[in-house]
């Protein structure tokens, strides 16, 4: 008998290629983190929370590195990360942090200056915004990657995997209490209220990355194809279906309708193959504030 032939992995389904793609959403994401923090925060000495937020303070009044100083300050919760989530997770953290410490440095040092954003003074509304947007983009993208920017992120982070509470408010609770004690020492209010705008924003911004993907929706299809639309379903996406009787309002022709929960992720492509199966199907899609089941667990990142 000959021998059995192997099946190859594709290469782009490939391991490989999954942590080069993991890697570089990472990567980047800790590029834009950094650069908002030093383009927009510093100048304007915004501190919306965090360990960044700390930094901010501690090169306000020593002159000290932000980046160095983030990088630091993160050693603690870097080998805490070591011990409750494991290797991959921490070398993944420690990826972001280190990138995004090298890039505010070497922003604030090379870049900043050339782009000379602020020419006369810091516009704090400008500072706030694109701060926050810049800062939420840039950890959404980290985490998207099963790792984290560090300090309140991985608080944060262990209490969504844990609880299920939306991320971006556990980051608005820990970075809240920052914002407070950084107050206190730029005795400056009017600070304070940009550094919780730019906190706002941040929070959002970050669910929005972080979260858009990971969304569930619940659909609805009234097919006159059913047994076609579940099996391709089941088959294409991996999912289960509900089968319910349903009754046409205007012919009161018996209909069925199929129910199930599908991740954002897959709802393109689930609209693409119903289409082609029956172009006469009434699909409804909705949004899920939570499924607790069967594929849809939480699961910590590896």
């Amino acid at each position: 008998m000959g021998k059995r032939a192997t099946k190859k992995t594709p290469f782009f389904s490939s391991p490989f290629w999954n942590e080069t793609v993991r890697y570089s959403e990472l990567v980047i994401g800790a590029i834009i983190f950094g650069f908002g923090q030093v383009a927009f925060l510093v100048p304007a000495q915004l501190a919306p929370g965090g360990l960044n937020g700390i930094g901010i303070v501690i090169n306000n009044a020593t002159g000290f590195p932000v980046g160095l100083a983030y990088l630091l300050m993160n050693t603690p919760g870097f080998l805490w990360a070591l011990k409750l989530l494991g290797p991959r997770y921490l070398l993944r953290t420690g990826v972001a942090i280190a990138v995004s410490s090298a890039t505010m440095d070497f922003c604030a040092a090379l870049v900043v200056p050339r782009l000379n954003i602020f020419p006369n003074s810091p516009d704090y509304v400008l500072a706030s915004i694109f701060g926050g947007v810049f800062l939420g983009i840039g950890v959404g993208l980290i985490f998207r990657s099963g790792g984290s920017a560090g300090g309140t992120e991985i608080i944060s982070q262990l209490v969504y995997w844990s609880t299920g509470y939306e991320y971006g408010k556990a980051v608005l609770v820990f970075d809240s209490i920052i914002i407070v004690g950084v107050t206190l020492y730029f005795r400056n209010i009017q600070l304070a209220l940009y550094s919780i705008i730019a906190l706002f924003i941040y929070a959002k911004v970050l669910n929005m990355v972080a979260s858009g993907m990971m969304a569930t929706k619940l659909v609805m299809i009234i097919t006159d194809r059913c047994e076609s639309v579940r099996t391709a379903i089941m088959e294409k996406l991996g999912r289960g279906v509900t089968i319910l009787n349903a009754e046409g309002g205007y012919q009161f022709d018996p209909k069925k309708m199929v129910v199930c929960a599908i991740p954002q992720s897959q709802i393109g492509r689930m609209k693409e193959f119903i289409k082609e199966i029956d172009p006469k199907s009434f699909v409804m899609v909705s949004d899920l504030s939570e499924v607790v089941g069967k594929g849809f667990e939480r699961k910590l990142p590896k």
